[in-house]
Parts: C-alpha cells; structure tokens; sequence
C-alpha cells in the first residue's frame, strides 16, 4: 500500500485536474471560415431572441453543414466532411454578444 501511494504521489499533476483530464493538452478545435460562417448565421435568430432555443439553431446548422459538406465533396478535391457538436456551438453561441434590446421591469432599457 505504502509503494502505491509513493507511486500516486509522483505519477501525480495537480495541473491534470485543473485540464478535466481527458482535455489536458489537447489544442483547441478550430473551424474553417465557412463553418464560422455558418455558426454566425444560425445563432443570430437565438442573439436577436426572435428563437428562444438554442438546440433549434443547431439542428438549423446540422442540416446547413449537412448540405455543405455534400456540395464541397463534389467541388473540391480531398475534402473531409466536418462536423460542429452541439457542445462546440453551445460554446460560441456564448461567446457572442446578444443584438437584441433587453427592456428590464425597473431599470428600463438595459
């Protein structure tokens, strides 16, 4: 028992638990520019509030991707199909600022 906690104490990095583990190291996903774009135009219905889900604007966006990615594996040569998570746009849809104009009980406009 006393070998094994020695063994847990240097095989040990504080820093692991501070990365959630399975993430520690692991860069970030970076999208192309035409799946950002993509992301903007299906959040933006959720940031001006006309859609109070956010999960309608993914599924808007897995289908638009979908369809991407159909067109561009017949255009251009070698092309991979990409995918966005719901978890990775939950993520930039937070990211953005909301547009609309939010009207508080007693403050007015905020």
């Amino acid at each position: 028992m006393k070998q094994y906690r020695n063994y847990l104490a240097d095989s040990f990095d504080p820093v692991d638990l501070h990365t959630k583990h399975s993430n520690a190291g692991r860069p970030l996903k970076e999208f192309p520019q035409w799946i950002l774009d993509l992301m903007q135009e299906a959040v933006k219905p959720y940031l001006d509030e006309r859609e109070p889900k956010l999960i309608r604007c993914y599924e808007m966006l897995k289908g638009k991707v979908q369809e991407a990615n159909r067109e561009r594996s017949v255009s251009v040569p070698g092309h991979e199909d990409i995918k966005v998570s719901e978890r990775k746009f939950r993520a930039f849809a937070k990211s953005m600022d909301p547009t609309a104009v939010k009207i508080g009980r007693k403050a007015g406009m905020k």
